[in-house]
């Protein structure tokens, strides 16, 4: 009866107006209803529709002090976001290996994928069902069909290991570690990044990906095998330097390379990740015999997470999630999985045919092309209890402020408006808060003309000509509350934020317009 009342719906809406016509032959109108909710462990069982229930557990694979990492006018801005919150509304079904964000305000809300074909999002325009219920548009977008390659690729010098693997040596415990978590940053490519209205957008997105793409990794046993996303770094065309396109696509081979030494040239960015991955907009390609071949998918270095090479990259597609099975597959790769039926150097997976079908193969037949074979997970062992995979066994503390301060105190008595200008823009050593005697929740960070990154001198200012010379001295970025008080709250700033400047000139004045970028309650100093 439901369905029949569905199918009424979309057709009543045909009738009136054209929206129904934009649906395709693997898309249909859905209207999901929670069933049942636990908070005591989180747990949800969601009805998609009459065919497909979703026993949804609590999922978490965001770092406590989240970072995402952009860049305005060439100046690198650091914003810690708080991981807990964000994936708040993340969840997975360990036996359809769907992860969804299921959101129950203003209405029931769910997006993401619901298995290796099907995807949900709410529909636009918001269209209710007599019950309330929104509506939503079920459709297919099948990542397991495509005959792409993606593929590991093998160290031609002896493996060097990272400079934060050297640092901090094995954990306590060595290698009867029962749980490792790789801790990963995800970058992305400006072209990935315009298909998104917004940083926010792109950052749910990316958290879903992984979070599915995690849910492969529950198949791995001894040790179990935990990702843990760590950081975001969206590229701006300028900064993305190491991409090699030819004609109209991208050399898979040689931006891998440039990647790695890229990530290598700027240790400090990266040295305190287990890898490094890249997803691009671009279509990725491969030089076979006389010309290019589209299908390659994704490039990564096999054994490579915790050494130099620890870098990986794949396509994807705002909306699709096609990237979700080549993450999962690559990363094998960093983490020290030939393809099945392979061996590259040391790492060996070639008493596990191909044909099996399992993911480190290109062969979807059934359920084994969404888990790892034994040999890899021999594989991931190996690496993981290796001189070169030892930071596997370790993990990161965040430089930001904890969350278990909020108890006691704010963060306010740990840190100084200084430091937020210096954790927000972290290559300008020189920023500073410019202090002045009015007690209010803002200030203004202050920065050079210049700053020096290695041999590079690289202007903060643009056009720096057209400026007077009252202007060439150090520069303010103002720092406010979020809240719209005049000033102190009980002696309280609520809500600090360091504040992205974007600054414009207007005649030989330099005004600038500022954004906001992460909450923290705070009572800051000076």
């Amino acid at each position: 009866m439901k369905l029949l009342i569905q199918v009424l719906i979309c057709f009543l809406l045909q009738l009136q107006r054209n929206d129904c016509e934009k649906l395709t032959a693997k898309e249909s109108i859905v209207f999901p209803k929670l069933i049942q909710s636990r908070e005591e462990d989180g747990t949800k069982v969601l009805r998609i529709n009459e065919d497909l229930t979703l026993n949804l557990q609590k999922s978490s694979i965001l770092s406590r002090n989240f970072l995402v990492r952009t860049y305005e006018d060439n100046i690198t801005q650091h914003i810690f976001r708080d991981g807990e919150l964000l994936e708040q509304d993340l969840y997975h079904d360990p036996r359809t290996f769907a992860s969804v964000m299921v959101s129950e305000e203003n209405g029931l809300r769910v997006e993401g994928v619901l298995g290796p074909r099907l995807r949900i999002k709410p529909r636009m325009d918001d269209e209710t069902s007599s019950e309330d219920l929104v509506a939503h548009v079920l459709y297919e977008n099948d990542d397991t069909s495509h005959e792409g390659e993606s593929y590991g690729i093998k160290f031609e010098e002896p493996t060097d290991i990272s400079e934060r693997q050297d640092n901090q040596g094995a954990a306590s415990g060595g290698d009867t570690a029962e749980i490792v978590y790789p801790e990963i940053l995800v970058a992305v490519d400006s072209t990935l990044r315009s298909q998104f209205s917004s940083v926010e957008t792109l950052l749910r997105y990316v958290i879903v990906t992984v979070n599915s793409a995690n849910i492969r990794y529950t198949t791995v046993k001894n040790p179990t095998v935990q990702l843990k996303l760590c950081a975001l770094e969206i590229f701006t065309e300028y900064k993305e330097v190491f991409l090699y396109r030819v004609q109209n696509y991208l050399a898979g081979v040689r931006t891998l390379q440039f990647f790695y030494q890229y990530v290598e040239q700027y240790q400090y960015k990266y040295d305190r990740y287990d890898a490094v991955y890249l997803l691009t907009g671009l279509d990725m390609a491969g030089f076979k015999g006389n010309s290019w071949d589209a299908t390659l998918k994704g490039l990564a270095y096999v054994g490579g997470a915790c050494t130099v090479r620890k870098v990986g990259m794949s396509e994807d597609k705002a909306g699709t999630f096609v990237g979700v099975r080549p993450f999962a597959h690559e990363f094998g790769h960093l983490l020290g999985c030939p393809h099945d039926g392979d061996k590259f150097g040391e790492f060996s997976s070639e008493e596990c045919p191909w044909n099996d079908g399992f993911l480190m193969s290109y062969l979807v037949r059934d359920s084994r092309s969404m888990r790892f074979s034994r040999c890899c997970n021999n594989m991931i062992r190996k690496h993981v209890r290796s001189v070169e995979g030892r930071c596997l066994l370790t993990r990161i503390t965040a430089t930001t402020i904890t969350k278990g301060n909020f108890t006691q105190k704010l963060p306010g008595d740990y840190i100084r408006r200084t430091n937020v200008c210096q954790l927000t823009f972290p290559e300008v050593k020189e920023t500073y808060l410019m202090k002045d005697k009015k007690k209010r929740c803002q200030g203004r960070c202050y920065f050079p003309e210049y700053i020096v990154c290695g041999r590079e001198k690289i202007d903060i200012i643009m056009n720096r000509h057209a400026l007077s010379s009252s202007f060439r001295h150090l520069h303010p970025i103002l720092i406010r509350s979020q809240n719209t008080c005049d000033g102190l709250s009980g002696g309280r700033c609520n809500n600090l934020l360091a504040l992205l400047h974007v600054f414009t000139l207007q005649s030989t004045k330099l005004t600038f317009i500022v954004k906001v970028f992460s909450a923290l309650t705070s009572r800051a100093k000076d």
